[in-house]
């Protein structure tokens, strides 16, 4: 798989209960730190669930509350006594049905919460497994980050994290955020390819894999850059979100600046989600938050940024054109499940469903689904070789990789 945008996580929860829950940390402690693996620019980290784990949950500061996407994590789940809520959220399809669980114990590192109330999917939308290429079990978010200093180091990929009373040196530029539904968003000024500067109320959203997200409107519009690309910018909680894909000249956080930036538009068929997701202007995501430590401090409204050394590396999208995924964790198979219109992969003939042998004569086994992805995003002087298995047939395919956008 490809998914520069993997997952855009924006839930609108009917009828259901207001969250209000926090983690503690045990046995008077006031600091930790764990370290986490960062896998297409997403934070995993261990949980611990009822005793049992730990399980890999994405650190997600777009979403609420936790949310579990394997139904086998909790016993609970065979009661009759749980209610059923619909769950609209980002991409194309229905509301789907999640259950509510109110008594459960989650331990992250050295800190718990008793009796958290979780959302738990009745049907798991993502197959992150499948996407990210190791098991993941739920997303956690506000409830963490509400109840800490977070500090995460892309670099070093080590999570620490602070009882909000303690007094800490920080580090970088402080930039204030705004709290929406115990989600923060910042200002991001915004240069057009028309030479204007906009400025632009945008989520933090550890959650996702993009550099930056616009949902744009009306005169917005003008943001946009003329040469786009069709694109499968990720999976929401009800399907595929399908959009553009281009280059904006600059952006800026406080003042950091980045150029040539690789945007993505998601495109609404649904009108009426379109107005429930457009809470505000779009969302800055992992591809920008790796390029630095970043320090979230919900208490004080604010946010440090301190550089570190990805800050300069350019934004690139794939190459190839084509989506890989892996069969299951245990399995070293890979297929591909989707090849973009005039892509680079079509022109060679790819098809959906090709299972990848090897590439340049390395067999896949020896690489990671991450370590594919991100070779695919690089340019080529040559042809890439990929070795392929299609209706027991085994093919030999050469592929080019340029820039698409």
């Amino acid at each position: 798989m490809k998914r520069s945008f993997i997952l855009l996580f924006v839930l609108l929860f009917l009828a259901v209960p207001a969250f209000c829950q926090k983690f503690t940390f045990n046995h008077n402690k006031k600091r930790d730190a764990i370290h986490f693996k960062l896998i297409h620019n997403l934070v995993i980290i261990p949980v611990t669930i009822n005793n049992d784990g730990p399980f890999n949950f994405i650190l997600d500061s777009g979403v609420g509350p936790m949310i579990i996407t394997d139904p086998l994590l909790v016993d609970s789940l065979q009661r009759n006594d749980l209610a059923i809520f619909k769950i609209r959220g980002r991409g194309v399809g229905p509301a789907l049905e999640a259950y509510v669980i109110n008594d459960l114990s989650v331990l992250v590192g050295k800190s718990s919460s008793k009796g958290l109330s979780v959302v738990l999917l009745k049907n798991d939308p993502f197959q992150l497994s499948a996407y990210l290429g190791i098991p993941v079990h739920g997303i956690i978010g506000s409830d963490f980050f509400k109840s800490f200093i977070v500090k995460l180091n892309y670099f070093n990929k080590k999570m620490q994290f602070y009882d909000p009373k303690v007094s800490i040196r920080r580090k970088g530029e402080r930039i204030p955020i705004e709290l929406i539904k115990d989600k923060p968003y910042m200002d991001v000024l915004v240069k057009t390819e028309n030479e204007v500067t906009d400025s632009l109320l945008l989520l933090v959203d550890s959650g996702a894999g993009h550099a930056i997200s616009l949902d744009l409107t009306g005169e917005e519009k003008e943001i946009q850059p003329q040469k786009t690309i069709s694109a499968n910018l990720g999976i929401g909680l009800t399907g595929p979100i399908n959009g553009l894909v281009g280059r904006l000249p600059e952006i800026k956080l406080g003042n950091f600046s980045f150029k040539d930036v690789i945007t993505s538009f998601p495109v609404y068929e649904d009108l009426d989600l379109h107005l429930l997701m457009t809470e505000k202007d779009g969302s800055i995501g992992g591809e920008i938050l790796k390029r630095f430590t970043v320090l979230f401090n919900y208490p004080k409204n604010e946010i440090y940024l301190q550089r570190n050394r990805n800050f300069k590396n350019p934004f690139e999208h794939d190459m190839s054109g084509m989506e890989i995924y892996k069969l299951n964790e245990k399995e070293y198979r890979f297929f591909i499940s989707r090849i973009d219109k005039n892509s680079p992969a079509e022109k060679a003939q790819f098809l959906v469903n090709d299972e990848i042998l090897s590439i340049n004569f390395k067999r896949v086994r020896e690489y990671s689904l991450d370590d594919i992805n991100q070779l695919l995003q690089k340019e080529t002087n040559g042809n890439l070789i990929f070795e392929i298995l299609r209706d027991d047939e085994v093919l030999f395919k050469l592929l080019q990789l340029k820039r698409r956008i």
